[in-house]
């Protein structure tokens, strides 16, 4: 799971610093992290990252996500990978429960 938080850390910062273009690589990072999570760790993955410094002002995972995709185009290579990573996430809690 910290391997998760650091692609977010990164890339929320590349959105900061408005280099849009590098963000595909921490996400598809952090879709090839989600391999190696059990499904406890997705059920905590919400309270681990607002437990950490730099996401105590999300509400979680999704939270975090919608940050990135705001105002982009709705063709973005970067708005499809959060979605296919949030219904990764969805699919994943769905299934644990």
């Amino acid at each position: 799971m910290q391997s998760i938080g650091s692609f977010l850390k990164s890339a929320l910062l590349l959105k900061r610093c408005e280099r849009i273009d590098r963000i595909v690589l921490p996400l598809n990072n952090i879709i090839i992290a989600f391999r190696d999570l059990t499904h406890e760790n997705f059920e905590n993955i919400d309270e681990y990252l607002t437990s950490t410094l730099e996401f105590k002002d999300f509400n979680g995972f999704e939270d975090i996500i919608d940050e990135l995709e705001e105002n982009l185009n709705s063709d973005s290579i970067i708005l499809s990978k959060t979605k296919k990573i949030k219904r990764i996430l969805n699919e994943k809690k769905s299934y644990s429960t």
